[in-house]
């Protein structure tokens, strides 16, 4: 692993209030935070059931390993920004990526500041998100050292951690394939849970494919043409108890079959994407799917000024960045492709854009 210098004013906390509890997480902002902006966001959630079960979901994937010998590492990525919360991490194996966005129609709060912070999901969090109840108040602060959840039953603390080495080439990869996944299928709530329920028991052994026939949608063991390669289909599995609860479930994979992506709709602005890795030995922190770029080197003052010109969350388009800049657009595509690859550029799925990540000194914590 490698430690990454944060510094952190105080702790997160969970806190007892008249209006409900309070997370209170400290984190660290690529821009100094004094007294008036102690932490990056703080409110409530406005559906706190449903970011809850988001969360729990999340919490899930991060303690799965689908390859033994995998090390446990549990650890989300937080970052604040850009009216949204980003919550993601990785499978312990790394062949697993899972993201949460909280939009700004989920948030009741205010946004002091930009800013990513690396926590560990430890028991008492995953309990209170477990306990947490359909109508409960529920208050979440992320700030200079931590992520605090505050519900009537007490509070939650979930200080910052090191961000392992394997996240950070992981999240490099991920998003490289993401920016390449075209949209295959869209399929509605009782389509998704049905598949997922059929879902052969155990550990699948060889390869899957998703194909739909008419308006029922299944997974075979041959491809066909239009199918999408899900390799070890059971890691479907860990989307059961969200599943039921989405909207629409929009399904994407990149031209080569190297990776999928299946995006759940939750409603009230907020969204829960699960990214796999083809083959399940095989995780995204060791594709190596950068190595082209990041030998092709760029002025540092090209990187250094580009990055501070983002802020967590935003959307960025290149195009406007040229002619702002009066920058050739074959140089800004290789701009672009450099801080891709050193996890300062990333790309929204859904919203089909190319979105920053939070701040230079953590660069690589998170690759929104």
């Amino acid at each position: 692993m490698s430690d990454f210098a944060y510094a952190y004013a105080r702790p997160s906390t969970l806190e007892q209030r008249p209006e409900g509890n309070a997370l209170l997480l400290s984190a660290f902002a690529e821009e100094g935070l004094d007294a008036e902006t102690a932490c990056f966001f703080w409110g409530r959630l406005r559906n706190s059931w449903l970011a809850a079960r988001g969360l729990s979901t999340l919490a899930k994937v991060v303690a799965s390993r689908f390859v033994p010998q995998s090390a446990a590492l549990r650890d989300p990525i937080v970052t604040a920004g850009a009216g949204q919360l980003r919550f993601e991490a990785f499978s312990s194996c790394n062949g697993v990526y899972a993201r949460l966005d909280l939009g700004p129609e989920a948030l009741d709060g205010e946004f002091l500041s930009s800013g990513t912070t690396n926590v560990d999901f430890n028991e008492p969090m995953v309990n209170a998100l477990a306990r947490i109840s359909r109508t409960e108040p529920v208050l979440l602060s992320v700030g200079q050292q931590e992520v605090v959840l505050e519900r009537a039953a007490g509070k939650v603390v979930e200080r910052k951690v090191a961000l392992p080495e394997r996240w950070i080439k992981g999240l490099t990869s991920v998003q490289a394939y993401l920016a390449l996944m075209e949209e295959k299928m869209r399929l509605t709530r009782v389509q998704a849970v049905q598949l997922v329920q059929s879902i052969p028991a155990g550990t699948a052994k060889t390869d899957y494919y998703l194909v739909l026939r008419g308006p029922r949608p299944s997974f075979a063991p041959v491809a066909s043409v239009g199918a999408v390669r899900v390799g070890g289909v059971h890691r479907l599995r860990l989307l059961d108890g969200l599943l039921p609860l989405c909207e629409a479930v929009r399904v994407y994979a990149t031209p080569d079959g190297q990776a999928s992506a299946f995006v759940l709709e939750l409603g009230g602005g907020q969204r829960f994407l699960l990214a796999l890795s083809a083959d399940v030995w095989r995780g995204f922190s060791g594709e190596g799917n950068q190595l082209e770029t990041l030998m092709d080197e760029l002025p540092t003052e090209w990187m250094s000024g580009a990055n501070r010109l983002f802020r967590g969350n935003e959307v960025f388009n290149p195009s406007l960045f040229a002619l702002e800049h009066d920058l050739a657009p074959d140089t800004v595509e290789r701009l672009c492709a450099s801080l891709s690859a050193m996890g300062l550029l990333g790309f929204d799925l859904a919203e089909t854009s190319i979105s920053t990540a939070a701040c230079p000194s953590s660069s690589t914590a998170s690759s929104n």
